[in-house]
């Protein structure tokens, strides 16, 4: 669970031994590049000069004082824009939420540079399935605070700030023009200030709302439309007011969005899903006319809202941060995820489809969590690691698994199960099956922070190589869902069985247990989670793979 508070104050291109600082002439060639080549650009003015407007250990913010940025990468182990934005730049003005973006991108380079890790470019995680570009589909610059906070003036006596989720919110709201009218009613108190809103028969006004409120260039009635907006916003969200920030919880908002406003919705948790599979969610919304509600999280436990709307050929990502404006651009995500995995940033998204969109029916999300920090009854704070293991005893498999945790907001009543996939087709068999009811959102199983363990007899299976996994499925659903892993997880393994002797390997690292069966090779090629993806290296898209119980490059 996330809180939200928004505070008021190539080919796989491997990281290079012989890399060094970027120099100051190439940092700023790089940045020129990139702020002159939007049409909308301040670069066009004459007698303008470029100048280090903000310097970190790790990147660089370089522009111009009256406006257009680009975040440069200090070192050249990486490609040079990391962001650029035609707005202007001010270290000390910038917003909490780009800020966020700045120490997590400064921190995600560090550790890359550090341990040697690899950095995908990511144009090449859209694997040509996408549009080159996705110009920025919002047209608004909202924000927190007058009008928008018109509402909450009225009813507090005080400035309180909407909060950057319902700014976030009503932004994408505003964008579909929906819904015309909400559904339900709440009973909801603000600073002590009991209220009953019936989102039922309130009619939004989108018509009348503005994409720029700045000075006195807006109507009474204007500003009603979206303060009235902004409000039900909070409500919805259980928004808790305060003069230094409001804040709220992704998972709420996902719910009140379905319950109040008439949405598909759907929240992914990054710590759960590789990088290609976080991006894919991404472009596919994004090419589909769809922003992105995000969000990210201080190592303070600051949360921020803001919305993704576009992509450029690059694959950096439009930002609309929620500040009128301020800092909108391109920014590179793919990068705030290390390879260590276990600081995410506290990154999660929310997808929103109206009544038209496809639909996001309900689909059980299990996920292996890379760190959970517990607190003890004394106060004592201990850390587990995730992990899913699998060892051979005889033709028994015992499979261990830590951090296996519940990410769907809605709960799960259903079963968990341990699977044996045939990699070359055929019926999954359901090597063990639990049976769970009514766990709630973020809740780990089993409960107290142990793991859960499971051991089978796998000589019941017919000769041949399995895929070993494990799956949800909800009372309500057909299928299994896998449980969903990131990269620094062997989250399934290969089983072989030939004559009545089994060998198990990871995904990636071989053989780890006994006894081996000597067979030939085969040269069948498994993709990391051990997928066969064919026998021919050359047709292989750039990523890691596994062949004859050895990893590989492509």
């Amino acid at each position: 669970m996330r809180k939200f508070l928004s505070l008021f104050v190539l080919s796989l291109m491997t990281v290079s031994v012989f890399g060094g600082p970027r120099s100051v002439e190439d940092m700023m060639e790089a940045a020129r590049k990139v702020i002159g080549h939007r049409p909308s650009s301040h670069a066009v003015k004459e007698n303008r000069s470029l100048e280090v407007l903000k310097k970190g250990q790790m990147l660089n913010v370089i522009g111009y004082r009256d406006g257009g940025f680009a975040v440069i990468a200090s070192d050249d182990k990486f490609a040079p824009v990391l962001g650029y934005s035609d707005t202007q730049f001010t270290a000390d003005g910038m917003p909490p939420a780009m800020q966020w973006w700045m120490d997590m991108a400064e921190h995600a380079l560090q550790t890359a540079l550090d341990n040697g890790y690899e950095v995908t470019p990511t144009a090449e995680l859209r694997d040509g399935k996408y549009p080159e570009s996705v110009d920025e589909l919002l047209t608004t610059r909202w924000d927190q605070s007058m009008p928008f906070n018109k509402e909450l003036v009225r009813i507090t006596g005080k400035s309180y700030p909407t909060g950057c989720m319902a700014t976030a919110m009503a932004q994408i709201m505003k964008y579909h023009s929906y819904p015309s009218t909400g559904q339900g009613y709440k009973g909801y108190a603000i600073d002590g200030k009991n209220g009953n809103y019936d989102f039922e028969n309130t009619t939004y006004r989108y018509d009348r709302m503005l994409d720029v409120y700045s000075g006195n260039n807006y109507t009474e009635e204007q500003a009603d439309a979206v303060a009235k907006l902004m409000l039900h916003c909070g409500v919805a969200v259980d928004m808790t007011y305060g003069l230094s920030g409001s804040g709220s919880y992704s998972n709420d908002a996902t719910l009140a969005l379905s319950e109040y406003f008439k949405y598909d919705s759907r929240l992914y948790s990054r710590d759960i899903y590789t990088k290609a599979e976080w991006m894919d969610i991404i472009f596919d919304e994004i090419s589909n006319g769809r922003p992105i509600l995000y969000g990210g999280v201080t190592a303070q436990n600051a949360g921020h809202a803001f919305v993704f709307d576009g992509y450029d050929a690059e694959g950096l990502v439009h930002v609309n941060w929620g500040w009128s404006g301020s800092g909108n651009g391109y920014f590179e995500v793919a990068l705030l995820n290390s390879n260590t995995g276990s600081y995410s940033y506290g990154q999660d998204m929310i997808l929103m489809h109206t009544a038209d969109a496809p639909a996001l029916p309900y689909v059980s999300q299990w996920g292996i969590m890379p760190s959970i920090t517990w607190v003890s009854g004394g106060g004592q704070t201990f850390e587990t690691k995730g992990k899913f293991e699998a060892r051979l005893l005889g033709t028994k498999l015992m499979c261990v698994c830590s951090n296996l945790i519940n990410c769907g907001v809605e709960g799960f009543s259903g079963n968990l199960a341990l699977m044996a996939e045939p990699v070359e087709g055929g019926s999954v068999v359901t090597l063990r099956s639990e049976n769970l009811n009514n766990f709630a959102y973020n809740q780990v199983y089993p409960a107290n922070a142990s793991d859960y363990s499971v051991m089978v007899d796998v000589s019941r299976l017919g000769d041949g190589t399995y895929r070993i996994y494990l799956a949800s499925k909800a009372y309500t659903e057909t299928d299994w869902q896998p449980v969903h892993f990131n990269e620094t997880i062997d989250g399934a393994y290969l089983l072989s069985v030939s004559g009545g002797k089994a060998t198990i390997t990871t995904g990636i690292d071989g053989v780890i247990t006994e006894p081996v069966v000597d067979k030939p090779a085969d040269n069948r090629i498994y993709s990391i989670d051990g997928r066969c993806v064919g026998t021919d290296a050359g047709a292989l898209k750039e990523g890691i793979y596994i062949m004859n119980g050895k990893k590989f490059m492509r």
